[in-house]
């Protein structure tokens, strides 16, 4: 009882320590972003390799990848590692294909967001319009699903509902957004990068406090009558649709991923175009690690499952909190961070593409242009107007 007390309390109080740093370190930035749109919805040619590859592997691993990843572990085995490894080469794929025109193409001419790059390419104000309605529906999508992530994130720390928990961290990385901009975004996630990587120690300290080794996990799976061999083959069983859906990701993961806008946008920031192949690199490894954090808790949950010390559940996105619940409870708390630190780190990035649209490329499209300035005002309004937008399809988008 006590314990238990001890945990909740603890959880908590690290849950509002870390939102603190998160808003310090994110208004800290308001000064850069204040310059002009450039600075708010690009942070044009203001980081080094380092900080801006570390940032496009932490917005790259979300919410998705901390807490849907470990349920696809559960839900069908090992053939879950080709996401890490597909993942893991898209960032070097991603240099090759867009990275030295996107970043020439910026110090040439005045370019701050994808729609910017399909209208001076090709030179088609329609092409723009296009893209930028385009990357408004996937924006609504995907910070939905940041939502139902965030939401389980918070209903496990302070026992809200799950809806209500995804809409307050929503908030909540509205505000530091909104005060920071880009600048303010890739800040906070390479802050929240640095968190992810020290969170893969734990990660590695609990898989083998829970299962013994890996090798007794595998074991232990395989002779499971409920899981089975095929729960640890890499290529999954032939009558189970993992293999197929693996090499889709192929294409879904390797080569679609060289497209996101959140992860590319991160090339406009880069100080020299000369630090591309660094960029590339870290951003590469750095994901590689991190995909750790969801194929280590899954196959620990699957030994749990499978050596009866959990009872089998039907929601796999449960997956990292049976994981947590079987970690001491210091180790718990330090990982908590580190999951709240996944999903907030897409979120910051896609709300400001988003506010780029709706001040820049939109109007852009009709002939209609803001100053640096006005572009930065009513930057931020469009925030909160993309808030409400994503809190009203999270909540009714059937997620």
């Amino acid at each position: 009882m006590m314990g238990g007390l001890f945990m909740k309390t603890a959880e908590i109080i690290v849950t509002l320590l870390y939102s603190l740093i998160v808003l310090w370190w994110a208004i800290s930035a308001k000064k850069q972003a204040d310059k002009s749109g450039a600075k708010f919805f690009a942070s044009s040619k203001t980081f080094g390799a380092l900080v801006a590859g570390l940032a496009a592997a932490t917005t790259g691993m979300s919410g998705f990848g901390f807490v849907g990843g470990p349920g696809l572990n559960y839900k069908f085995g090992s053939a879950v590692m080709y996401m890490g490894i597909f993942f893991t080469v898209s960032y070097g794929l991603m240099m090759w294909l867009n990275g030295k025109p996107m970043r020439m193409m910026s110090v040439i001419t005045n370019l701050e967001t994808f729609a910017d790059l399909g209208d001076v390419r090709y030179g088609s104000r329609t092409l723009r319009f296009l893209i930028a309605i385009n990357l408004i529906i996937c924006i609504f999508a995907y910070l939905g699903a940041q939502i139902l992530a965030g939401g389980y994130i918070l209903n496990s720390i302070f026992g809200i509902s799950v809806k209500a928990g995804g809409l307050a961290l929503l908030i909540f990385t509205l505000i530091y957004t909104v005060y920071g901009g880009m600048v303010g975004s890739i800040k906070v996630d390479f802050l929240q990068g640095i968190l992810k990587l020290f969170s893969i120690i734990g990660i590695i300290i609990g898989f083998y406090y829970i299962t013994g080794g890996m090798g007794h996990a595998t074991i232990t799976i395989a002779s499971s009558k409920l899981f089975g061999p095929q729960f640890i083959d890499p290529i999954g069983h032939p009558d189970n649709i993992m293999l197929p859906l693996a090499m889709s990701w192929v294409f879904v993961l390797a080569i679609g991923v060289i497209g996101q806008p959140h992860v590319n946008t991160k090339l406009y920031s880069l100080k020299s175009y000369k630090s591309l192949k660094t960029f590339g690199l870290v951003g590469g490894v750095g994901y590689g690690i991190m995909s750790l954090l969801y194929i280590l808790p899954g196959t620990a949950v699957l030994y749990l499952v499978a050596s009866g010390q959990v009872k089998p559940f039907k929601v796999p996105d449960e997956t990292i909190f049976h994981f947590f619940n079987h970690l001491p409870p210091v180790l718990a708390i330090i990982l908590f961070a580190g999951l709240l630190a996944a999903t907030m780190s897409t979120s910051s990035s896609f709300l400001v593409i988003g506010s780029s649209i709706i001040t820049r490329d939109i109007p852009k499209s009709f002939k209609k242009t803001l100053s640096q300035k006005e572009e930065v005002i009513w930057g931020r309004w469009a925030l909160i107007i993309l808030t409400i937008g994503a809190g009203i399809f999270g909540l009714y988008g059937g997620y």
